[in-house]
């Protein structure tokens, strides 16, 4: 058998520890964070009908390059 030295095929030394996965997240959380997100959404498209349509376009314009 060949030996096990550092840096040889099937070592464990300098090897980084594996990372973690993160814990999933309950579906109520999800489904909590969705609903936040979709209230600010409606939020900002009510406050918008006050502003200046330049302003309106601009806000539109990196509402679509953020999705």
């Amino acid at each position: 058998m060949a030996p096990m030295g550092p840096g040889t095929y099937g070592s464990q030394m300098g090897r980084p520890p594996k990372k973690k996965k993160p814990m999933a997240r309950k579906p109520e959380e999800q489904k909590r964070n969705l609903l936040q997100q979709q209230s600010q959404v409606r939020q900002l498209k009510l406050n918008m009908q006050k502003m200046p349509p330049a302003v309106q376009k601009r806000l539109k314009a990196a509402m679509r390059k953020k999705k």
